[in-house]
């Protein structure tokens, strides 16, 4: 059996204030939204940033938030790809030591490693609003976040910080974040997205979580989703931002963004999402509506 690996690092994220929104000040934590229609891809060097759409080519400033076409539309037809989910994914433990070691994204699945050896899942519940977080061959905590009994079910639920730390828990179509102690499996933090949520990553340096709100399924959905790893070619990320594109799941209404460190939404765009990369002062977020560029707290206050 093979042996994870953790980083025994502190991890980054902290509670979330438990005021009222009217108690939390006038100022909205939520980054500027900069509208750009069918956005395909963003890719950032520094403080500048590329984004391909339908209406052509663009630079990104990220420090003047200055967005300004280089290439005609014509020449960003987005390229075609040919992942598929791996019909015979690595075990677990292969996926997160491997994860570990490229210093990839720490995706939402339907199981993830338990620090202290073996994995936890959760289990649907018999009740519309509970189900339960196991620790197989441990304990069993019930959590009051389940799909409903008699609907079809997201199974990418949880993710793991990468120092092993901390885990997050995302059960569509509830609004909430809930984050949780792998080990204990108590509580430790809770916010809501405002609408059905449903998770996609932690990124590598542990700093955000991206999520995507407002998920509904189509009408003629009669079986759960898939919840495999995508197969991507050797050396890619399979959290990265074009695999993401390939799994299927809820079509969003928006994507938001989580800062860990701060325990609150930091970027709420409209679309489904497209890419997400971090910058020396935070990071960019893109959906297929817009992008939003977000300053760190330490970079913020300075």
């Amino acid at each position: 059996m093979n042996s994870l690996i953790f980083i025994l690092l502190s991890c980054a994220s902290r509670p979330a204030s438990n005021a009222p929104p009217g108690e939390l000040g006038a100022k909205d934590p939520h980054a500027e939204f900069i509208p750009l229609h069918d956005v395909h891809r963003v890719a950032c060097v520094d403080s500048i940033c590329t984004v391909t759409s339908t209406a052509g080519v663009h630079r990104l400033d990220t420090q003047t938030r200055s967005l300004e076409e280089t290439q005609p539309a014509e020449e960003t037809v987005p390229p075609a790809h040919t992942w598929n989910l791996d019909p015979s994914p690595p075990t677990l433990g292969e996926q997160w030591n491997t994860q570990i070691a490229n210093t990839w994204r720490s995706p939402f699945r339907p199981e993830i490693p338990a620090p202290e050896g073996g994995s936890l899942r959760m289990v649907r519940g018999l009740s519309a609003h509970l189900s339960r977080v196991m620790r197989v061959g441990g304990k069993v905590v019930v959590a009051r976040q389940a799909p409903p009994p008699d609907n079809i079910m997201y199974p990418r639920v949880m993710a793991l910080h990468p120092t092993g730390q901390e885990a997050y828990l995302i059960v569509w179509p509830n609004p909430d974040l809930i984050a949780f102690q792998p080990n204990s499996l108590e509580t430790t933090w809770r916010i809501r997205l405002d609408d059905a949520a449903l998770g996609l990553f932690v990124s590598e340096n542990g700093r955000y979580l991206v999520a995507e709100t407002g998920g509904t399924a189509p009408e003629h959905q009669m079986l759960d989703y898939e919840g495999a790893p995508v197969a991507t070619p050797k050396g890619i990320d399979p959290a990265d931002d074009a695999a993401m594109q390939f799994i299927t799941r809820p079509h969003a209404t928006h994507t938001t963004v989580v800062d860990l460190a701060q325990g609150e939404s930091v970027a709420k765009i409209p679309g489904t999402f497209i890419g997400f990369q971090l910058i020396e002062e935070g990071a960019v977020v893109a959906s297929t509506q817009g992008l939003a560029v977000i300053e760190s707290a330490s970079h913020s206050d300075q």
